[in-house]
């Protein structure tokens, strides 16, 4: 088994001869139409399952939610791991609001997590013109 999440959906598109680009580009339209339900329906089954205290259901939900997130990833051509590793850099210097009146916090709960003053965001413009 793989560790590289990207390169197994990436592998799964080379299976099924499914399109991916090499530089990064907005889906068109009907591309986007469909990943967009495909992510919801995704996103729906693992709701479902939590809300029928299906606790396989719920993982296999999230699974393939992640499943088809990376795909359309690999059908704009986002260089994912490059991408993920500057919003990682960026979520880790975070802070964890005190509470869930934090003022910091929008959505107003206890696990929000939120930005110090002089956070940076990720600079994915970057990472993207480094792939190009």
């Amino acid at each position: 088994m793989s560790k590289d999440l990207v390169q197994d959906v990436q592998d799964f598109f080379d299976k099924f001869d499914l399109p991916s680009r090499r530089k990064p580009k907005i889906l068109d339209e009907d591309t986007l139409t469909f990943r967009t339900k495909f992510m919801v329906e995704e996103l729906q089954e693992f709701r479902d399952a939590c809300a029928n205290d299906d606790l396989v259901g719920a993982i296999d939900g999230l699974c393939d939610l992640v499943y088809v997130a990376l795909g359309t990833a690999i059908m704009m051509g986002a260089p994912f791991n490059a991408c993920w590793d500057e919003v990682q850099r960026a979520n880790m210097s975070k802070v964890r609001a005190i509470n869930a009146d934090d003022p910091r916090s929008t959505r107003k709960h206890r696990f929000d997590i939120v930005k110090p003053t002089g956070w940076k965001a990720p600079d994915l413009q970057k990472v993207i013109d480094e792939q190009i």
